[in-house]
């Protein structure tokens, strides 16, 4: 069996094309997953593929077999003994899905952004992803500025964007400085904390995943 594909929108990118796409899967998946082919994008080559999550499963391209690999994560618990722990120290490296009004061509965001995986125009002339271009540029139609270092977002006026969904990762400012670090005041612990479970791994084979009908996939080729 295969994954079905539709072509949801295709923008062009001087000598590349960024196709959003759908992909609904089988009802018999094969280890190492699901081969596909550049022309069932309309394309010549792939150079990329990026996979959103559907139904708590995580696609994959590997470009070395030309196949989508399907992950599904594995739950796991948390046990504790003791005392409560005291105030410790962590990291705090996260991936935000945020929701952007844009006026008069632009946004903000609520927080200053790192990188950014995926712009998407869901209230637009033409809606889908947009092409990211540094600030100071100014944006054709089908991309949109980005300053990171203060979060703003410049779109094509052609585009007529009002609202957009930003993916990416936010700068948490800390007493460790760096970006991406939130830093606690360390204290000492008085109990402990046993975890089981496991990572996330492959779906198994033969594996009935029909019910995913709908999983996006943004591909960068030409």
């Amino acid at each position: 069996m295969a994954v079905t594909i539709t072509i949801d929108k295709r923008i062009n990118a001087g000598s590349a094309q960024m196709i959003a796409a759908n992909i609904a899967l089988d009802n018999s998946y094969a280890t190492g997953g699901y081969a596909v082919t550049p022309g069932q994008f309309g394309l010549s080559r792939i150079d990329e593929i990026w996979g959103m999550d559907s139904g708590g499963l995580t696609p994959e391209y590997i470009a070395s077999t030309g196949k989508i690999k399907v992950y599904t994560g594995i739950g796991g618990s948390a046990a504790f003994t003791g005392l409560a722990l005291a105030t410790h120290a962590h990291s705090n490296l996260s991936i935000e899905k945020e929701l952007v009004t844009v006026t008069t061509n632009a946004g903000i965001l609520a927080a200053i952004p790192v990188s950014i995986t995926m712009i998407y125009a869901n209230t637009a002339t033409s809606v889908g992803p947009k092409i990211i271009i540094p600030d100071g540029v100014a944006p054709a139609a089908g991309q949109v500025a980005v300053n990171f270092a203060t979060g703003g977002l410049v779109f094509n006026a052609t585009d007529a964007v009002t609202q957009a969904t930003v993916t990416y990762e936010p700068e948490v400012a800390g007493a460790g400085g760096g970006k991406g670090i939130q830093a606690i005041t360390a204290g000492t612990p008085a109990g402990t904390i046993a975890l089981t479970g496991g990572a996330a791994g492959e779906v198994t084979a033969a594996t009935d995943l029909s019910a995913i009908t709908l999983m996006k996939l943004i591909v960068i080729g030409a």
